[in-house]
């Protein structure tokens, strides 16, 4: 590594990084999925948000074991990298950054729409107004300044946040719970799951994008003063905690629905889906309940706690560019670090200028950069399993100091898990984000013609490419609840998927590159990877 690029700070032990993770995962989540989660599920919202932290558990547990080996900047691109070479390492990366550039604009739009209730001109309906735009860029740039001044002061930032946060939680769920509830709203308005199943289950899928947050431990690994015995701890705590938080959360609201209170901010009685018009769920909710003192503390928080998870996202994006650049298919500048700061901060001024994009192209509008978050996530995700299972036969000898039980059960079903979340987060959201995921093959190709990447990992890779179409044709056949044309019926879709998964799961394995131990440390030595297997 040149000395315009020296080593990240190790700066980061357990509770740094447990906050890291649940503060991201506990942001603009709590504040306003509640709202749309029950706009799809109804009461049932609390048995999606149960499967949904289910789901991601297993997934995380996947990722305890690779982060504990193999601590690294931008890991959800460097373990398919160790087992499938660069090409599979490539297509992961290109997907979590793809998804991580549009998560600082998701938050920066959290934090304008709560502002919006004391200043309306910010907001123009669920999106922003020009005057919103503007407020939230420079939001992205305030937080992408604190991570140019280093992790420490990042972490030192989110141990405050996360811990401030938990203060209105914890009000709203007690005090709320208390004195503003109404159990008949479980099932006076079309029974406890009034959209049946495939309501749960799309309103499971929407769930993920607040529990994607678990990764910032990984993603700072290599920041970490421990990572082989803090990263699977602070991986595990988080996922638990926060889906102990949002299930307590989402029972709450539900309770707490005064229907006719909300009518002058479009609810009808009994129609739930009229609550994803809510511009600020959780804060009307307790407003129309009548309890000020906790809604004005709500309103505070939705415009602080963002923030958290803003701050360490608009650091992740550099650092997962990091890594691929390291291997040759990102531009260079993206390995430049500060040389008294340790931060990448030409990745961080690139990245802004991309998540401003993000931001201006969607107008502000929060469901759509969520949808776009969790599907391009969910790609990125997968690939990890059939990594841990390729691993697991290429390079036993590795020590693991957390090593994952039954993970011959555990990885195919985090695979499958995985893309039954694609499935559900519907079509045509999601033939367009993995349209976009497939785009990633050009830019490998740009790569190859460059001499920065080579051919001999593509081989390996294919079956990721089939993958991704086969994901994108049974989500077009699929049920019309998920946007389907109703070739495949609901439930044999899911049916497909899962089956088709346990094929792409054990081919992938199959498809490994003999392990290089060259590969594994290089990223926290300052090594660079060998070329000849590429």
């Amino acid at each position: 590594m040149s000395e315009a690029t020296p080593g990240f700070r190790k700066d980061l032990g357990f509770y740094s990084l447990l906050a890291m993770s649940l503060g991201t995962v506990i942001g603009s989540g709590w504040l306003l999925l509640p709202g749309i989660v029950a706009a799809e599920a109804g009461p049932a919202a609390v048995v999606s948000w149960v499967l949904g932290g289910a789901a991601i558990l297993v997934i995380a547990l996947v990722y305890a074991e690779l982060g504990a080996a193999w601590p690294a900047p931008g890991a959800v691109a460097k373990y398919p990298y160790l087992s499938h070479g660069s090409f599979a390492g490539h297509m992961a990366g290109w997907a979590a950054f793809v998804a991580y550039a549009i998560i600082p604009p998701a938050e920066a739009v959290a934090v304008v729409r709560y502002a919006s209730a004391l200043a309306p001109g910010l907001a123009d309906g669920n999106d922003l107004s020009a005057f919103g735009l503007l407020v939230a860029a420079l939001v992205l740039a305030l937080v992408a300044l604190l991570n140019y001044a280093g992790v420490k002061y990042l972490a030192v930032f989110e141990n405050y946040v996360t811990a401030l946060k938990y203060v209105p939680i914890a009000l709203f769920v007690v005090l709320v719970g208390l004195f503003a509830f109404h159990p008949e709203n479980f099932e006076a308005f079309g029974g406890f799951a009034p959209n049946g199943a495939s309501g749960v289950l799309v309103g499971t899928a929407t769930t993920v994008f607040a529990y994607l947050g678990f990764r910032q431990a990984l993603d700072f690994g290599s920041e970490a003063k421990n990572p082989q015995r803090d990263l699977p701890r602070a991986v595990v705590a988080t996922v638990l905690l926060a889906t102990l938080t949002y299930a307590l959360i989402s029972v709450v609201f539900v309770g707490a629905l005064d229907w006719s209170a909300l009518a002058a901010d479009g609810v009808v009685r009994g129609d739930w889906a009229t609550l994803a018009g809510l511009s600020a769920p959780v804060y009307g909710v307790v407003s129309a309940a009548g309890l000020s003192l906790v809604a004005y503390l709500l309103l505070a928080d939705g415009i602080v706690s963002p923030n958290g998870p803003n701050a360490t996202n608009v650091g992740a994006v550099p650092r997962l560019a990091y890594a691929m650049a390291e291997d040759g298919t990102m531009p260079q500048f993206f390995r430049r670090l500060d040389p008294k700061r340790g931060t990448p901060g030409a990745g961080l001024l690139a990245c802004l200028v991309l998540e401003l994009a993000f931001l201006l192209v969607t107008a502000g509008g929060y469901s759509e950069l969520v949808s776009a978050v969790t599907v391009g996530f969910m790609v990125s995700y997968a690939i990890g399993p059939v990594a841990l299972g390729a691993l697991r036969r290429t390079a036993p000898d590795v020590e693991r100091p957390f090593r994952l039980r039954g993970a011959r059960v555990v990885a195919p079903l985090a695979f499958v898990l995985s893309s039954l979340l694609l499935l559900w987060s519907s079509w045509p959201l999601t033939g367009e984000m993995l349209g976009v995921l497939l785009v990633g093959v050009l830019v490998y190709a740009y790569y190859v013609r460059r001499g920065r990447a080579g051919t001999y990992s593509a081989r390996h890779g294919v079956w990721l490419v089939s993958y991704l179409l086969a994901m994108a044709a049974v989500s077009y056949l699929g049920a019309p609840r998920f946007g389907g044309v109703g070739v495949l019926p609901f439930g044999w879709d899911a049916a497909a998927v899962a089956a088709l998964a346990l094929c792409f799961y054990y081919w992938g394995v199959r498809r490994a590159i003999p392990y290089d131990p060259a590969r594994g440390p290089a990223t926290t030595t300052g090594e660079t990877a060998p070329d000849g297997r590429r």
